[in-house]
């Protein structure tokens, strides 16, 4: 099954720069409190993004080995300015013991290339609520030194590498890039940065995101030091969770990871919880009980009814109560991801369709709460309900374009035909690239969609209103789908709540009518079988780590799933 993409845009150097020195600039103005902390992780995580990208273009400009080029040097020097700066914040509650050197100036003014490069986006600060000042932490409590070889594994590993050294007192660090099978990755330096690496004379640190099903981006590169000669017990690993690697590591791989010194990403659900009680008073006052986390499934008990759920993909949150009042506290993204959904959160709410945005509070959205039930178990009137979801979908398409599109129409048919096929079979998969055969005549324009449109993901009120929930991640989750055409939000509409064939333009003349476009009809029966194809592959991979009453739902939501696909197919289902 396809399910996962990876999160990237492709950006001019010199605009992300432009970019970049604003936020410092503004961070600078007012270097001090959380808000100031958390313009200062921003334009950090951007600046790692950015030299994760150069250091990716030289080593393939290098014919695909890893050098230690200009451009990475640069932004290497910048990194370490400001993560050492992230950590006197962090370890002095928002009030830097100073400001940074003069020099960030010139280090970024040498990152401005004017060519357009692929920038990776850390899938750990978007979706799971990985904190840069976690492995400022962990390093602090490793007991390694300033002599430690530090190397960070691209993409998301190049800062991280930097925060590492930063809390080690080192003044410099290396990245690589894994390549390969995912599940057998290996490194290839160039012989002077590996003779840089290898003259190291203490301890080795390899700083990355994971592990992951294999661990063989972490395990790649302590082979390649354990080959050249330096002894496995001077080899350090700082991951982001405590687990092992996953079922597809080898028994050596495990035996070492099992072994070696692990400093772990200090940021728990537990960790964060004990943060935001003293960051959230700033936005909505001082707290009248703890924080109740409501992540895994935890928010079906206050909605009402049990809809399937994936526990490992939900975004972490929590429930507030101040001053009376109830509020949702979840994870939007560190860096601008979170200030872009506090923006979409506002525009749609001033529309009349999400939950009143409150703020911010480094990385958590906060918004009120919405005392209502899911439409998986309340009554209520459909042709209301099928006039507001119309008027939401279209202000989406209006309110929010996406300057970067998520999966093309040919690969959205090979996934539909590749999930579809392994589902129903050899004639699925036929059948649906016949279906697909006319999608390059479609032409689409590509917008911050929900990708979510399931009933559990829509409140009624007593009064009878409707609210759209969880209505801002999905459009850059950590899937294949990203942003699409809003027919893509219709199609998923009509399979979610099955439009009889008067419902349909019923529902295209409202999202028509609120978007200022039309919206292409066509393009609706073309991307429907791929929104069920999609789904069916998100939930068989959430039913391999479903548990409780979990599985028998999600089987059941597959089937309809299915059953649905092999109808609109014409293909029989076994």
């Amino acid at each position: 099954m396809i399910v996962y993409g990876d999160s990237e845009r492709v950006a001019r150097p010199v605009e992300v720069v432009a970019k970049i020195r604003h936020e410092l600039e503004t961070y600078l103005a007012h270097p001090d409190g959380l808000p100031a902390h958390s313009g200062l992780v921003g334009a950090f995580i951007a600046t790692a993004e950015l030299v994760q990208a150069i250091a990716d273009d030289e080593m393939a400009a290098a014919g695909g080995i890893d050098i230690a080029g200009f451009g990475q040097n640069a932004g290497k020097h910048l990194l370490m300015m400001l993560a050492g700066q992230i950590a006197a914040s962090w370890r002095n509650h928002f009030q830097p013991e100073h400001r940074l050197p003069p020099a960030w100036q010139d280090l970024l003014a040498r990152l401005a290339i004017d060519t357009p490069m692929r920038l990776r986006q850390g899938e750990g600060y978007l979706h799971y609520a990985l904190y840069p000042e976690g492995y400022v932490d962990a390093a602090l409590r490793s007991g390694l030194g300033p002599d430690t070889c530090v190397i960070g594994l691209r993409s998301i590993g190049t800062g991280l590498a930097a925060l590492v050294a930063a809390g080690l007192g080192a003044d410099n660090f290396f990245t690589l890039r894994p390549v390969g099978h995912p599940f057998d990755r290996r490194i290839a330096p160039a012989e002077p940065l590996a003779r840089d690496i290898l003259a190291a004379a203490g301890p080795y640190a390899i700083v990355d995101e994971g592990p992951g099903k294999s661990g063989s981006s972490f395990g790649g590169v302590a082979d390649w030091l354990e080959a050249n000669g330096v002894a496995r017990d001077r080899i350090h690993f700082f991951p982001s969770h405590g687990g092992e690697p996953g079922d597809q590591a080898s028994a050596e791989q495990l035996t070492r990871w099992r072994s070696a010194s692990r400093h772990v990403s200090g940021l728990s659900s537990q960790h964060l919880a004990e943060h935001l009680s003293r960051w959230l008073p700033d936005l909505i006052g001082p707290l009248d009980t703890p924080l109740q986390e409501i992540s895994g499934g935890g928010w079906r008990q206050s909605s009402g009814g049990a809809p399937p759920a994936d526990r490992q993909m939900e975004k972490l949150k929590f429930r507030a109560d101040a001053g009376g009042q109830l509020y949702l506290v979840k994870f939007a993204g560190v860096g601008p991801s979170g200030s872009r959904k506090l923006e979409q959160a506002q525009a749609l709410f001033e529309d009349g369709h999400v939950p009143e945005p409150i703020g911010l509070a480094h990385g958590f959205l906060v918004e009120r709460w919405i005392d209502g039930r899911t439409l998986w178990t309340a009554e209520f009137d459909r042709g209301r309900f099928l006039d507001h979801a119309g008027a939401y979908l279209g202000t989406r398409a209006r309110l929010l374009p996406a300057t970067t599109a998520g999966a093309s129409l040919a690969q959205l048919a090979d996934m539909a035909a590749i999930n579809l096929g392994e589902r129903l079979g050899t004639p699925a998969e036929q059948a649906v690239r016949t279906h697909m055969n006319s999608a390059a005549d479609h032409k689409v324009s590509p917008v911050f969609t929900d990708n979510r449109l399931q009933l559990w993901e829509w409140l009624v009120r007593r009064d009878g209103s409707f609210v759209k929930t969880d209505a801002l991640d999905h459009a850059t989750g950590h899937d294949l789908i990203g942003p699409q055409d809003i027919a893509w939000d219709v199609a998923g509409f009509v399979a979610e709540f099955d439009l009889t064939a008067d419902e349909l333009p019923r529902l295209l003349r409202v999202v028509s009518a609120t978007a200022d476009r039309k919206v292409d009809p066509h393009l609706v029966d073309l991307l429907l079988p791929c929104y069920l194809a999609f789904q069916i592959g998100l939930w068989t991979d959430a039913l391999t780590r479903a548990d409780g009453e979990d599985p028998q739902r999600i089987a059941a939501l597959l089937d309809r799933y299915a059953n649905k696909a092999a109808r609109l197919l014409a293909v029989n289902v076994d």
